[in-house]
């Protein structure tokens, strides 16, 4: 009987570190990688990995921002605690297009480290767009830029213009503004007047070719 006494005792402290050990988390999932500039290979500083993430033992909350930014040699980290899901959307930064959805090319597994290193295409080309328009209040000018590289999608009325990007509608005036492409290539220009329909049919259309830092005047007079 006086070995039963030690027994009970040492059945309680096996029994206890059994069930700490089950209900410790697991290792994080740790995503990591180097973000750079595509033309020059230099590393982009601060930019933004957006990231979010929500518990799976509780579906109801609203997920948390887990999000991070590189640092000044483009490296950034993100560690992700065990029992959350994530989601690792994209990765932008200001003059830079976004590097979009990187979950397409890799499989992320928890418990296990990802590297994702993300080429950032620079928006160094710039158009300044003057606008003179002489058409009544009942019509608009729109303009519509189409660019090889840029895909981000505008749409007014329910029709969606692929690859054009942005859409511009305004009505008499004057009009100006600096917008920001991938330089060394073509970015078209289309224009003409609407009138509040959701078919929009350019009438005119012509092509400018941006130069990397430096800003080219395109002038409507409609």
């Amino acid at each position: 009987m006086k070995k039963n006494i030690f027994l009970y005792p040492a059945l309680f402290i096996v029994g206890a570190f059994l069930a700490c050990k089950k209900d410790s988390p697991g290792p994080p999932t740790i995503i990591t990688g180097t973000v750079t500039n595509k033309i020059t290979g230099e590393p982009v500083a601060g930019a933004y990995i957006d990231c979010s993430i929500k518990k799976d033992d509780a579906p109801a909350e609203p997920k948390r921002d887990h999000s991070t930014y590189s640092d000044s040699d483009g490296i950034y980290r993100l560690e992700i605690p065990d029992g959350f899901r994530h989601s690792f959307s994209s990765i932008y930064q200001v003059g830079y297009l976004p590097y979009v959805d990187p979950k397409r090319s890799i499989e992320i597994r928890d418990g296990e480290t990802h590297f994702v290193d993300a080429a950032l295409i620079p928006t160094d080309g710039f158009l300044r767009l003057k606008i003179e328009n002489d058409l009544p209040a009942s019509d608009s000018l729109f303009v519509i830029f189409i660019n090889p590289t840029r895909t981000v999608q505008p749409y007014i009325g329910g029709a969606v213009f692929p690859k054009k990007y942005p859409y511009v509608l305004m009505t008499g005036g004057s009009f100006q503004e600096i917008f920001a492409f991938p330089s060394e290539e073509f970015t078209t220009v289309e224009w003409g007047p609407q009138s509040f329909s959701p078919s929009i049919n350019p009438s005119n259309r012509d092509s400018v070719y941006l130069i990397r830092n430096d800003t080219v005047d395109f002038t409507i007079h409609f």
